[in-house]
């Protein structure tokens, strides 16, 4: 694999390792289309040599069947899901970690369980939009 050219591009090529089907940025039509969605990230600590630690977010969105009613169909969404997150947190003691651009390198990946999962809902289409959500964390020098 090539040097990937930013920490998009290199998360992209990492998520795509949990399913190749994985689009950046998507467009999410119909149940069962995924996307990754990353953000800017946030410098955690800035050191006296010029580097950085700096987190950034990333989220594999799904568009999933979805039910108002008290059945497995929301339930269903929710393992799908949860599949990611625990290949998310399996990834650092495997040692498998996204192949940052030169002069990065990752320092903790990890599930973020704090925020919703359920984003949006279309009752037209009887669809949801699932946002699972991860931390990656990387050192980045001058």
């Amino acid at each position: 694999m090539s040097q990937a050219t930013s920490v998009s591009e290199a998360l992209l090529a990492w998520a795509q390792g949990y399913d190749a089907s994985i689009r950046m940025n998507a467009y999410l039509e119909r149940a069962g289309d995924t996307t990754l969605v990353t953000g800017i990230g946030t410098e955690l600590a800035r050191y006296i040599d010029g580097s950085s630690e700096r987190r950034v977010p990333c989220s594999l969105c799904l568009m999933a069947p979805w039910s108002e009613g008290v059945d497995g169909v929301n339930a269903d969404a929710l393992a799908a899901g949860e599949g990611w997150l625990a290949w998310v947190e399996a990834q650092w003691a495997q040692g498998n970690v996204p192949a940052l651009p030169e002069g990065m390198a990752c320092t903790a990946i990890e599930a973020d369980y704090t925020m919703p999962v359920l984003a949006e809902v279309y009752p037209d289409t009887a669809t949801g939009l699932y946002r699972f959500n991860a931390n990656i964390d990387y050192l980045r020098r001058p």
